[in-house]
């Protein structure tokens, strides 16, 4: 199963759609449904946030994992997240820094 289909699953899972995550994570809706179909891929930070509001992780998004781990597992801390942020807010130069 390829991310965008993961994506999508999981928010059809939770009974949300499109138009209610956009406002929920305050992204562009059409943003949101071109990573459902695959055509843009989704930032570091938005995979995060999918995986925190939806209690998966972001191996099972990715597709390195197969199984939809139990509710209450681990999630990223917010630390982790305003991390995350910072990293996908840098220009390539930056980003090739970090790693």
């Amino acid at each position: 199963m390829t991310l965008s289909e993961r994506l999508k699953e999981v928010r059809k899972q939770h009974g949300c759609t499109r138009r209610q995550l956009a406002a929920d994570l305050g992204r562009n809706y059409a943003t949101i449904t071109k990573y459902e179909n695959g055509e843009r891929e989704p930032g570091h930070t938005y995979l995060i946030e999918i995986a925190r509001k939806f209690g998966v992780t972001t191996d099972y998004l990715l597709g390195l994992e197969d199984a939809v781990p139990e509710a209450g597992g681990s999630t990223p801390s917010d630390e982790a997240m305003r991390l995350a942020r910072e990293f996908d807010s840098l220009d390539e130069w930056g980003r090739q820094a970090v790693r």
